[in-house]
């Protein structure tokens, strides 16, 4: 599996950075099986209060093993760091722009447009399947529940609703959106679900071990 310009061998584990701007870049973590495979991409943090998520993703990235694993996963566990450092709810502080309200994003827009066009012309290609991990935000006291595709293509809807059959959630609420991370890219043909569990902070940055500027962040080693 090659991720920009680093090829990640079969049975191997990578960590770095995907490239936004000269000044932002989104941890970025690749697992490449033994096996060929299918490719399962897995984002968390577009909002950056709703912390399961975040949690989600660094305990799959510490549990998976590559030589037990067939096919690929790709795991963005922090999207928007801004966000999570600043406490700012749904929002990119930096621009006050809603992440999952912009795609498709722009190559020379806001930092948020830009997060979201990175996003689409680097992971999109490499997906079969994506899941967007939210958890409730700080004001958000929610029952566990799947955003799952009517929008899309017939076969992208159907896959999409057949794997959220499969998730024990309380709820499963069919979605017309077609501009946020996950939602854009059913457009795109990539069967894709939003998933929602937690809420009112039930995770923060200090109960995750994570401090502001921690330099382990930045390259997604945590």
């Amino acid at each position: 599996m090659k991720l920009g310009n680093t090829l990640i061998e079969k049975g191997q584990k990578w960590q770095g950075e995907l490239k936004v701007t000269d000044h932002y870049s989104i941890p970025i973590y690749g697992i490449c099986g033994e096996e060929e495979g299918k490719t399962l991409v897995i984002t968390a943090g577009v909002h950056g209060c709703e912390y399961v998520g975040v949690q989600t993703a660094r305990k799959l990235w510490k549990s998976l093993n590559p030589r037990e694993m067939k096919g690929q996963v790709i795991l963005l566990p922090l999207v928007n760091q801004y966000g999570f450092y600043e406490g700012a709810k749904q929002i990119v502080p930096e621009d006050g722009e809603n992440l999952n309200r912009v795609f498709p994003g722009k190559s020379d827009g806001t930092l948020t447009q830009r997060i979201a066009y990175v996003i689409e012309k680097e992971i999109y290609p490499h997906a079969d399947f994506l899941i967007d991990l939210h958890g409730g935000d700080c004001n958000e006291a929610m029952e566990p529940l799947v955003f799952f595709p009517v929008a899309a293509k017939s076969l992208v809807n159907e896959i999409s609703r057949g794997a959220a059959s499969y998730l024990p959630v309380t709820y499963r609420v069919s979605s017309t959106a077609k501009n946020g991370l996950y939602s854009y890219a059913t457009q795109k043909g990539i069967p894709a679900l939003l998933l929602e569990i937690g809420g009112e902070v039930l995770y923060h940055t200090t109960a995750l071990g994570i401090k502001k500027g921690d330099p382990l962040i930045a390259y997604g080693a945590y």
